[in-house]
């Protein structure tokens, strides 16, 4: 199965309100300026996380279907 690794960029206030952003380049590498997309609401006192997972990749599929006449 192939698979992509992500990395999303969050940030939290001290209130609990928070943001979360993140984009590859065209080479599927992680934009850095997601984190400047969580923290421009904010007043510069929140913490800031990069969450990193891999997450597998749709593959194309053929399905078989039926097709069914409308009654109109």
């Amino acid at each position: 199965m192939k698979t992509v690794k992500i990395k999303v960029a969050v940030a939290v206030d001290p209130e609990g309100g928070w943001m979360a952003s993140g984009w590859s380049d065209r080479n599927g590498e992680p934009v850095e300026e997601a984190m400047e997309n969580c923290i421009d609401d904010f007043g510069g006192n929140e913490a800031k996380y990069w969450l990193e997972a891999e997450l597998p990749i749709p593959k194309e599929m053929t399905v078989q279907a039926t097709v069914v006449e409308s009654d109109d």
